[in-house]
């Protein structure tokens, strides 16, 4: 039996949106870090992130900072990253597959560029 989840908005039953977009991070399709829960209406109709520039831009700039805030070191490995993430090692050499590998690991800007689709947010 799945779990039922509810929107993070209203409350009523919810569905799984990804806030940076499977085609754009893949290694990130399965991190809790990239859901968010959202009825019908929040998810798909005219004031939900695949049709407000803003809510989606909101939603992403929600996701960067709890991943500044997750990896506050400079540098980490590919354990480290699966278990902060909360993915698995293949999906983690998914996400880290054109990151540049440094003596002390990979370098925390390049890990949430990376978890965020290749590119940072601002307001």
């Amino acid at each position: 039996m799945s779990e039922r989840h509810y929107c993070e908005i209203c409350g009523q039953p919810g569905e799984e949106h990804h806030i940076v977009f499977r085609r754009k991070s893949l290694g990130m399709i399965n991190a809790p870090i990239n859901h968010k829960y959202l009825c019908m209406e929040h998810h798909r109709g005219n004031n939900s992130p695949h049709k407000n520039r803003e809510i989606d831009i909101q939603y992403k700039l929600e996701m960067q900072k709890q991943l500044f805030e997750l990896f506050s070191e400079e540098y980490y490995h590919k354990m480290i990253i699966a278990r902060l993430l909360q993915i698995s090692l293949k999906d983690v050499d998914i996400l880290t597959k054109t990151l540049k590998w440094h003596p002390q690991g990979y370098t925390r800007l390049d890990i949430v560029i990376a978890c965020m689709g290749g590119r940072l947010y601002s307001n």
